[in-house]
């Protein structure tokens, strides 16, 4: 399971309260916004260096992914990584799958990583590119009979779609 990290705590200065993870937010949608303009081996660089800072651990990337303000930003950054950065972020989302699935913000982020795999496909060095990470998820999917219930989902359905369409 994940955190919402739904806990407020007093702000740097003072009188404002903000959420634990809102400066980490804050810090991915800056870094987001940054991208516009950059060449692409400085858009490369920029994502794979956020989203290495915003995975330091797996609850961070849930949190920012079931964010509404952070989910966004994440999958444009997810979209830019580079394909080690890349691996790293699909194999922790992919791990996660049933719980994000069914958030209506971490399920764009599933669905972007899922279509972002698919199309690297082609392009990345085919030792960066595993399948397992998907068997693994389909096996657990299929162990905790989850795909009727994510096929009816409203949030997961578009997700389901997508990882068929990755297959």
């Amino acid at each position: 399971m994940f955190c919402h990290c739904n806990v407020f705590v007093q702000g740097a200065f003072g009188g404002e309260k903000r959420r634990p993870i809102a400066d980490l937010v804050d810090y991915v949608r800056s870094c987001s916004k940054a991208l516009d303009g950059l060449s692409k081996t400085e858009e490369n660089l920029l994502s794979s260096r956020a989203l290495e800072e915003a995975t330091a651990a797996p609850d961070r990337l849930f949190s920012i992914a079931s964010d509404q303000r952070g989910s966004k930003p994440l999958e444009k950054l997810i979209k830019k990584a580079t394909p080690e950065v890349f691996s790293l972020i699909f194999k922790m989302l992919l791990e996660a799958f049933g719980d994000l699935a069914t958030n209506q913000y971490a399920s764009h982020v599933l669905e972007t990583a899922l279509r972002s795999w698919a199309d690297r496909l082609g392009n990345d060095k085919p030792s960066l590119h595993h399948c397992q990470p998907l068997v693994t998820a389909c096996s657990r999917l299929n162990d905790e009979a989850l795909w009727p219930s994510l096929a009816i989902n409203p949030c997961s359905a578009h997700v389901l779609r997508a990882l068929l369409m990755a297959l």
